[in-house]
C-alpha cells in the first residue's frame, strides 16, 4: 500500500479525542493527519488527500455536515461522521 492508501484524516475540535484516534490508528499502521475544525479539515484534506476522513459533526468554524458537503464537491473519499452519544436517561 502507498501512504495515500493508508492516510486517515481525523477532524475533531476536542484535542483529547484527536490524540486518542491518532494513537489507535497509528498503532494499526495508518498515517494520520489531524484538524481541529472543519475549515482546517478542508485544507488538510486538499493538502494530503487521505483515503478516509473521520469527522466530528459538532465543531466551530465549519461543522461536520458542512465539511462533508464540501468534500463531496471535490471527492468521493469515504467519510465517517462522529457524534457524541449520551446514555439513555431513565426517569424514576
Amino acid at each position: 500500500m502507498t501512504p495515500k492508501e493508508t492516510r486517515i484524516l481525523v477532524v475533531d475540535d476536542e484535542l483529547r479525542l484527536r490524540h486518542l484516534f491518532r494513537s489507535w490508528l497509528r498503532d494499526a499502521g495508518y498515517d494520520v493527519v489531524e484538524a481541529g475544525d472543519g475549515l482546517d479539515g478542508l485544507q488538510q484534506f486538499a493538502r494530503h488527500r487521505p483515503a478516509l476522513a473521520l469527522v466530528d459533526i459538532i465543531m466551530p468554524a465549519m461543522d461536520g455536515m458542512q465539511l462533508c458537503q464540501r468534500l463531496r464537491e471535490v471527492s468521493d473519499t469515504p467519510v465517517i461522521l462522529l457524534t457524541e452519544g449520551r446514555p439513555n436517561e431513565k426517569s424514576s
